[in-house]
């Protein structure tokens, strides 16, 4: 994967609250650098594909979730984790409703 096969490129904290949405379905949700949240990201629908690229994706606090894969109302999220980089993390991951795929490359 390269930079250029990204739908959505994330350089800073605040561009992961918008990459999950229904034009960006099908795509790729590249990490271009370290993102801290403050809140959960829900990722409902899909599929999408968040390749970390190296980078970590964590929470500000402890009790957070960083990334929830659907909703426990039912809402489903289809979503695959892989990484293009080397050593990149992703702190918290839940799936209420839907399908993880984990990969790797």
């Amino acid at each position: 994967m390269t930079e250029e096969d990204a739908v959505v490129k994330v350089e800073s904290d605040g561009q992961i609250d918008d990459a999950f949405t229904d034009e960006n379905q099908d795509g790729t949700v590249t990490l271009m650098k370290d993102v801290t949240n403050g809140h959960t990201i829900y990722v409902t629908g899909g599929p999408y594909i968040l390749d970390l690229n190296g980078c970590d994706m964590s929470s500000v606090s402890e009790d957070s979730v960083t990334v929830t894969v659907g909703k426990a109302d039912g809402d489903k999220g289809n979503l695959t984790v892989k990484d293009s980089g080397t050593d990149g993390r992703l702190e918290k991951l839940v799936v209420e409703s839907g399908s993880l795929t984990v990969g790797n490359g």
